[in-house]
């Protein structure tokens, strides 16, 4: 399975050096390309695909999957769309060094193939919804539940809050406007930080690790402190689930996820 795994990756990124790292900017992430290896192990397919684009009232143009994934706020269903500076936010705060194979599909499969929308309300009043990831095996994500869960259950699949997106709600369309990661000013977690009792000078100390938290920063220092307490103060960062949060995936193989030690 890695080495099926990691000769798809090795084909990708040569590939995408063919490409360029000028033109990225242009094309992604609303574009994706993927290789697969067939059963047989002695072919590849190369899979290319593209968002929709809608333009808003004044002119702005947006992105959204083809196929259409909802959510429902305040009682309204409409399709999420992305716009270019939300994409830019979750390309920079969700992955841990773009811009690789990798992690540009894992970048469109968030705004492209993700289905599970969680529901949320930023402060003040402010629409929005937040979405997960799977903790896998094959990333740096498993450490999310390693670090954050007090016991793993061997037989449940694990994913972690990536973060909220603020929305505003255009036609048929909740558009996200940007992307905010766990504690950032507005989220959740900065609710229950701002009221907690702590000697003077540690909320402080905690509000400033806030305004730099993100995947990449979690990858640059394994430090899982911040999140563990949010997750222990009534803001879940791991959440185990056998609801589907991409639309073209089976849920991670669970014997496979608990190799990581």
């Amino acid at each position: 399975m890695m080495l099926s795994f990691n000769m798809v990756i090795l084909l990708g990124e040569k590939l995408l050096s063919l490409v360029g790292r000028d033109q990225y900017a242009q094309w992604l992430p609303w574009n994706d390309f993927r290789f697969e290896l067939d059963r047989s192990g002695t072919r590849f397919t190369l899979h290319c695909d593209s968002m929709a684009q809608y333009i808003t009232q004044d002119g702005r143009r947006c992105y959204y999957s083809s196929n259409k994934h909802t959510v429902t706020l305040r009682g309204k269903t409409r399709i999420v769309a992305f716009s270019p500076h939300a994409l830019q936010r979750i390309a920079q705060r969700t992955v841990s060094s773009p811009p690789s194979y990798a992690n540009l599909g894992d970048i469109f499969a968030f705004v492209n193939h993700c289905q599970y929308f969680e529901p949320a309300t930023l402060h003040p009043h402010r629409d929005a919804f937040a979405f997960f990831s799977w903790c896998s095996s094959r990333s740096f994500s498993a450490q999310y539940a390693y670090q954050i869960l007090p016991h793993l259950d061997p037989h449940a699949t694990y994913a972690y809050r990536v973060g909220y997106c603020p929305v505003v709600e255009e036609g048929d369309f909740f558009v996200a406007k940007t992307l905010l990661a766990p504690g950032y000013v507005g989220t959740p977690e900065y609710g229950v930080l701002l009221k907690a009792s702590w000697d003077h000078g540690v909320k402080e100390a905690m509000r400033a690790r806030c305004a730099h938290n993100s995947y990449n920063a979690t990858c640059a220092t394994q430090d899982f402190s911040l999140l563990r307490w949010f997750h222990t103060h009534g803001v879940p960062q791991v959440i185990a689930t056998s609801t589907p949060i991409f639309d073209y995936e089976i849920l991670p193989d669970r014997p496979y996820f608990n190799l990581v030690v």
